[in-house]
């Protein structure tokens, strides 16, 4: 990719390396999008929906879904968003609750604002 971005695009060669971009910008930019993602759900009722699955690996992957529930009024900025994605060891009511918790409380949302909670049909 390096060597196609500096001989088609000008200024291509100003691209740092894989390396830099990771260790420079991948973590300010995620910390921002967190920031931003909270600032969207903070204050808001809203919906969560949780679900796991196993990756090609065999682990249990967990994703937890956070929708604004006036987003249904007109707010399309503000679709389901993805707050958490954790890997775990065992999936079972204490581990999903577990990551639930974590989630919320990285967002800043307040359990009295959470209305429906979205899951299948674990315990």
């Amino acid at each position: 990719m390096r060597e196609f971005l500096e001989t088609s695009v000008k200024c291509g060669g100003g691209i740092p390396l894989a390396n830099t971009l990771r260790e420079r910008y991948v973590r300010k930019m995620y910390e921002k999008q967190q920031e931003n993602i909270s600032k969207k759900l903070t204050g808001r009722k809203i919906a969560v929906i949780v679900d796991e699955t196993t990756d090609v690996m065999g682990r249990y992957v967990v994703n937890v879904l956070m929708q604004p529930l006036d987003a249904f009024e007109g707010d399309a900025d503000c679709q389901a968003l993805l707050v958490n994605m954790e890997f775990l060891e065992s999936v079972n009511n204490a581990t999903m609750a577990q990551v639930v918790i974590r989630s919320l409380a990285a967002m800043n949302v307040k359990f009295d604002d959470v209305l429906p909670f979205v899951s299948d049909n674990a315990a």
